[in-house]
């Protein structure tokens, strides 16, 4: 890959990721095609001599896993560069307070949900299992 490399990086506006990436036509269509306009938008920077050009694109943190998903299929053997820091992880979180007697019940229900073959997001299924293995394990 020559030029930019990948990154999706804090925005000021704390909803929103700046996602840079090279050029790619087919990059941006399907990033519009999957992304609502609402929901992104292209960031101009102006250069030396006074003319805009494409810096970035500011999209809402709600797709943030689509867009990661988006840029490994375009470019899988780059890294994307990312200062996010995680957010506690909601399903560590829930394992955490489930009783002991709840635990299996719970997680076979969101696997039920979450598993990629009934329509589920594959990255959320494999954060279940670590997450329900570590409860297991203590």
């Amino acid at each position: 890959m020559k030029g930019r490399k990948l990154a999706i990086l804090k925005d000021e506006d704390g909803d929103f990721v700046r996602v840079y990436s090279p050029y790619s036509p087919m990059f941006v269509e399907y990033l519009k095609a999957n992304v609502p306009a609402v929901d992104r938008e292209p960031v101009f920077r102006e250069t030396h001599d006074g003319r805009k050009r494409f810096s970035h694109w500011k999209v809402n943190r709600i797709y943030l896993n689509d867009i990661v998903k988006l840029m490994n299929d375009f470019w899988p053997n780059e890294d994307i560069e990312s200062d996010l820091v995680e957010d506690s992880d909601w399903i560590d979180e829930m394992f955490r307070v489930i009783p002991d007697n709840k635990v299996d019940f719970v997680y076979r229900a969101l696997a039920q949900c979450l598993h990629p073959d009934v329509g589920g997001d594959e990255e959320l299924m494999k954060r279940l299992n670590i997450a329900y293995q570590r409860r297991k394990s203590e």
